[in-house]
């Protein structure tokens, strides 16, 4: 057998009593492994008609093998059991296989073992209780949505901490029918919702077994996540459309009062210069100023500014004057104002659309307007 020193972080431990059987189930597994076909895990000299006594005599090799064997087996697994009095239980029956009269050493690791289980086996009842509990909390512990963020739901989760359970169940030595666990599991088992309780009733009305239910659970559960998700979806998605479609109600509202105060402005613009040209001072009756500057007329015309459209991130279109471009400040490089709001914002190039030139002057008689109004 070579040499397995690093094995020890892998292999079962023997910590307490209750874990007996199934650290017993996992040591034979390992002596298995390691070569044991002739019984020395089991073999404590008291069948002449197996182990190490149906080895004929003549056999010195093979004898001589079966003790080397036996010898690392022993030392390898007793370094597995961590609680101390069951340790000293594991070296006090070594050492007395070795000085009997006549020598027991090879016998020493079924006899060390049957010593250990001796000094557990007060407990054995008691695992067993402590597992049947254990799984019928298990299956008691479903839940369809989680109170807390930390903690996962769901059949799936549910479903791993039955199959814990029954490994508990197994170390522990209990041996319970698939009739059994179904019968515990339908009286654990109970959903607030409708459609979990008619997935209930389906399974108690048909014949699957124990592991069948956990499997169509766990299948029921993905497809209903699948079912939430895509609702998820479609409602993000409506939510975005709807608020997509006010906004351009809005927009139109808003573009349609901007261009009804604009009309609005030019005819009473109209009508003034009309009248003035007609009988005021200097007037030709044509229309026409005459030189007299007019309360919508300045001497200074101002700073011309071009007049663009800002498309605005749902496609939507608003007037504005054009403050500068070209910037280099690591914001977008143009700088609009937006003729409806007042509203300065810096773009994008490809978000301002360029054709059209208005005086300043203009546009803030026009701004201050429509707010008045």
């Amino acid at each position: 057998m070579a040499d397995d020193t690093e094995e020890s972080s892998t292999l079962a431990v023997l910590s307490k009593r209750v874990d007996f059987r199934g650290w017993k189930q996992s040591m034979l597994l390992y002596a298995m492994e390691k070569g044991d076909v002739d019984g020395i895990f089991t073999d404590d000299g008291s069948d002449a008609a197996r182990g190490y006594q149906l080895i004929a005599a003549l056999s010195h090799a093979r004898r001589q093998s079966w003790k080397l064997l036996s010898g690392k087996l022993t030392g390898r697994v007793g370094r597995q059991i961590t609680n101390p009095t069951l340790r000293d239980v594991w070296n006090t029956s070594i050492t007395s296989a070795s000085v009997a009269v006549p020598s027991q050493a090879q016998y020493q690791f079924a006899l060390a073992m049957r010593a250990v289980e001796d000094a557990c086996g007060g407990v054995e009842e008691t695992a067993k209780q402590i597992a049947r509990t254990r799984f019928k909390v298990a299956l008691m512990t479903f839940e369809e949505q989680s109170t807390k963020g930390d903690v996962k739901a769901g059949f799936e989760t549910y479903a791993d901490g039955i199959r814990v359970a029954e490994q508990k169940l197994a170390h522990a030595g209990v041996i319970m029918s698939d009739e059994e666990k179904k019968e515990k599991f339908f009286a654990g088992f109970n959903p607030r919702s409708a459609q979990w309780n008619s997935v209930k009733t389906f399974w108690m009305q048909s014949d699957h077994t124990f592991d069948d239910i956990l499997s169509r659970g766990v299948q029921q559960q993905h497809s209903l996540d699948a079912v939430e998700a895509e609702d998820n979806a479609s409602g993000v998605r409506s939510f975005m459309a709807k608020s997509m479609r006010d906004e351009e109600r809005n927009n139109e509202r808003d573009y349609e009062r901007f261009n009804k105060r604009t009309k609005r402005d030019e005819e009473s613009a109209q009508a003034h210069y009309t009248e003035r040209g007609a009988g005021g001072k200097g007037g030709r009756g044509n229309g026409i100023d005459d030189g007299e500057v007019s309360e919508w007329q300045s001497d200074d015309e101002g700073e011309k500014l071009e007049l663009v459209e800002y498309v605005h991130g749902n496609r939507t279109v608003s007037r504005a004057e054009l403050l500068g471009e070209g910037l280099k400040d690591g914001k977008p490089p143009m700088r609009v104002r937006l003729v409806e709001s007042g509203r300065t914002i810096r773009a994008d190039v490809d978000r301002v659309l360029r054709g059209g030139e208005m005086t300043k002057f203009e546009l803030e008689k026009q701004t201050k307007r429509a707010r008045l109004e």
